[in-house]
Parts: C-alpha cells; sequence; structure tokens
C-alpha cells in the first residue's frame, strides 16, 4: 500500500473526475434536483469552459428543487427565451450541454454492452477534452500532465472491461493505501517536500549524477 504527499490519489484528480461526473450527472438527469446532482453540475458546467455563471446555474437548481422539478427541468428553464437570465449564446451552451447530457444518458441506459473505456475514449473527443486544458493553461507541463492523467484514465477504464456504471462505482472504491495503517504504508513524495530525515529508509528513484536533485 502507498500514499502520496503533497497531492490527490490519481483517482480522485479533478480532470477525472469530472468525467465520471458527466456520466453520474446524466444518469440523474431525470430525476428530482438533489444536493449531489446540484454539485455536479457546477463540477462539469465549465470544463470544458461554456461561461455559464455559477451563481445563475445555482438559482436555477435550487428553484427546481423547492419545486420537486428534474435536473432537466432546471436547465430547461434557462434556455427560456423570454424569462431566462443568460445571455443568447450562454442559452445556446446549456442547450448544448443538455443534448450531450440526453446521448450520454442514452448510451449508458440503453446499451448494455457498452463498456466504461469506450465511453471515456468517446466523451473526452466529443468535448475536445485534452485541447480545453491547453486553452486553460497554455501548452506546457501543467496542461500535458493532466492530459496524460485522462489517457492513463481512459486506458484503465479499458483495461479492466468494466461496464460504466460498474467502473464509476468501482474508482468510487478505489482505495490505494487499502486501509492499511500508516506504519505499513510507503510514502511518496518530493524530495522538495521532505529532507526524509524523520524515516528510518528512503528510496530515490531515477538518482543519477547530473540529473537528481537538478539537471
Amino acid at each position: 500500500p502507498y500514499h502520496v504527499l503533497g497531492r490527490v490519489p490519481f483517482f480522485e484528480r479533478r480532470e477525472l473526475r469530472v468525467l465520471l461526473d458527466y456520466v453520474r450527472l446524466s444518469v440523474a438527469l431525470d430525476r428530482p434536483v438533489s444536493r449531489e446532482a446540484h454539485a455536479l453540475l457546477l463540477s462539469i458546467a465549465n470544463t470544458p469552459n461554456r461561461k455559464l455563471s455559477r451563481d445563475r446555474l445555482t438559482c436555477a437548481m435550487n428553484a427546481a428543487q423547492l419545486s420537486g422539478e428534474t435536473t432537466r427541468q432546471a436547465l430547461e428553464s434557462l434556455t427560456s427565451t423570454w424569462d431566462s437570465p443568460l445571455s443568447r449564446a450562454q442559452r445556446t451552451r446549456v442547450t448544448e450541454l443538455l443534448e450531450l447530457l440526453d446521448r450520454l444518458q442514452e448510451r449508458v441506459t440503453e446499451q448494455a454492452t457498452l463498456r466504461a473505456g469506450e465511453l471515456l475514449v468517446w466523451l473526452v473527443d466529443i468535448l475536445n477534452y485534452l485541447q480545453h486544458f491547453d486553452d486553460y493553461y497554455g501548452q506546457g507541463e501543467a496542461s500535458e500532465d493532466r492530459k496524460r492523467a485522462i489517457q492513463f484514465f481512459c486506458s484503465y477504464a479499458m483495461t479492466t472491461g468494466l461496464g460504466v456504471l460498474d467502473f464509476v462505482q468501482h474508482v468510487e472504491q478505489l482505495d490505494t493505501t487499502q486501509g492499511k495503517p500508516e506504519e505499513e504504508q510507503v510514502r511518496m513524495t518530493t524530495v522538495f517536500r521532505t529532507k526524509g530525515l524523520e524515516y528510518d529508509y528512503v528510496v530515490i528513484p531515477n538518482c543519477i549524477e547530473g540529473y537528481m536533485p537538478f539537471l
């Protein structure tokens, strides 16, 4: 078992969680608005960036929840041409988001043989998700790190062979520490975070003269 200091576990990274949040929200689309659905909508609404106001989305979801309406109805209320607080361009983006969630819902609920890896690759492509990180972070290590994580995640989903909802549940239950106490875990961190004096043993991978600690 291992524990990584200084960053969230791989499967909890935001760029990966957002992909699964699209799936989760599509499944909950026609259920009455809940606190979870509200959080899911805020998670995906601007990834990639649709320039949608979180406050406007929150107001719509709160109103729908009070009246017992669904997430679909909350989003449809934002596309109305006569009383929506959104601009025409924003209404178009909400409509496109709702159409995407509809397509996701259809694939997840009606395609019994659909595998998670196949769906995630499709979703990354249809969202132009990798380009989003270049647009947001610029072309550099911050963007490349996130794009690699997404590609590894899709590959991992492929290797499991699990269906979509089974894979979502599988990821939610992952624990790299396997519930072991700290004294039985290998801690992974950067050389900049610790001097290693608090540990009995320290392993430094790729420790090559002229390369480590500085190239």
